[in-house]
């Protein structure tokens, strides 16, 4: 018996605070339940945090009551709550990511992360915030290390830690304290290699042009980048190991170049039988000029390519001039016969001109000639012009068997 009666006695008390919060919701301006005015539809419509009853007996606490008329007053929507909110500091806009001070959260309204939502390439990570957490920042990159231990592919958990240009959609808003459910949308991890400098970052662009844009870059109308730059990236384009996106810029620069070279000049030597043997005229040559134009192509600072567009001739280049004289003076001539000999280093032997005299041999015969100098004497009285080594005689056309050329001029040169 004893237990029936407490156990109506808890009924009672539930019926008696089920009454009572009926009562304010009949008393306020558009006779809602005061938490449900709030915006905590948003609760119980969206989140299920209500089926929860941890999450029922929040309801209980007052000064969450003045929190939720705060944050929905923030929001726009009406507050029949008979509570003032009583700390100014609680009406903040939720809205805008780039506002938000670090240590609240990166999280945004409904519309703005659909929105922006739609151009992540990784999964979007469900998070339930637990009541009384109130720096969702802290619970959402725990939460991504705790994920990151599993054996999860870097396309599906880029990183667990949040940038900027990550977004979080909580419901309701953190700070009341109440918990929320939260949607976490990752930005895309780029890395832009830039004339081979690696720039790393994070940002929800959905097209290489928009990304370029977003950090100041500009392409100019030669550089290379190695995918369209308007076609929208896709999970496709990350990198399966680092999760990332790799766009490779490369910057090429077209320039004209002139390079001057030397032209060698010719060397020419001609023969002159008007002027003495032995004497030469030569004048100087003198180099000439060509400048070559060529169109320079350099990628990232190196040249990959250059072609030659214009070949000036600057100067023309002047031959040298060797003129070299041929004219012999004679003195002393004979015609006679000429036989060989071989004795000692003697090679030219002869008793009509003194030792050390050039001597031009010609076989009138065949018309071949040489030039020796007599170094030795025939000393006897033999008919011979001149006595020859073997090899000068068979020069002039003689056979050692034959042993006498019977018809040969001996010419004294006094300019050797």
């Amino acid at each position: 018996m004893r237990r029936i009666d407490f156990l109506t006695f808890i009924i009672a008390l539930a019926v008696v605070s089920l009454a009572s919060l009926a009562i304010k919701g009949r008393d306020s301006a558009d006779g809602q339940i005061g938490l449900v005015a709030a915006g905590w539809q948003l609760v119980t419509e969206d989140t299920g945090l209500a089926k929860q009853p941890w999450f029922n007996l929040a309801y209980l606490n007052p000064r969450r009551w003045q929190k939720a008329s705060a944050i929905a007053s923030d929001q726009g929507l009406n507050s029949a709550l008979s509570q003032e909110p009583q700390d100014q500091a609680t009406q903040t806009t939720t809205v805008g990511t780039d506002r938000l001070p670090l240590e609240s959260g990166v999280y945004t309204d409904r519309s703005t992360f659909e929105s922006l939502a739609a151009q992540s390439l990784y999964p979007l990570k469900e998070l339930v915030l637990p009541i009384g957490e109130t720096l969702p920042r802290q619970f959402v990159e725990q939460s991504l290390l705790e994920q990151s231990t599993a054996a999860q592919s870097a396309t599906e958990q880029p990183s667990n830690k949040l940038d900027r240009a990550d977004i979080i959609l909580a419901q309701p808003d953190p700070r009341i304290g109440l918990g929320s459910r939260l949607t976490v949308a990752r930005a895309t991890r780029f890395t832009i290699i830039d004339y081979g400098k690696k720039i790393h970052l994070v940002s929800l662009a959905s097209t290489p042009r928009q990304l370029l844009s977003e950090q100041g870059l500009t392409l100019g109308e030669n550089d290379k980048i190695d995918r369209a730059v308007d076609r929208p990236m896709t999970k496709a384009d990350l990198d399966p190991t680092t999760g990332q996106i790799v766009l490779t810029i490369t910057r090429v620069a077209i320039t004209e170049v002139k390079e001057s070279e030397t032209i060698a000049f010719e060397q020419i030597k001609k023969e002159d039988p008007t002027l003495p043997r032995g004497e030469i005229k030569q004048t100087p040559g003198q180099l000439g000029e060509r400048r070559k134009t060529f169109r320079v192509t350099r990628e990232n600072g190196r040249e990959v390519k250059r072609e030659l567009i214009k070949n000036e001739l600057i100067k023309a280049p002047q031959p040298e001039i060797t003129i070299v004289g041929t004219k012999v003076v004679v003195g002393k001539v004979y015609t006679g016969r000429v036989s060989w000999y071989k004795y000692n280093s003697t090679k030219v032997a002869s008793d009509l001109f003194k030792r050390g005299v050039t001597l031009r041999l010609t076989n009138l015969n065949n018309g071949q000639q040489i030039i020796v100098r007599n170094d030795g004497c025939i000393c006897a009285d033999t008919g011979f012009l001149v006595d020859l080594h073997p090899d000068h005689f068979t020069a002039l056309g003689g056979t050692l068997r034959q042993g006498v050329l019977q018809n040969v001029k001996v010419e004294e040169i006094i300019n050797p």
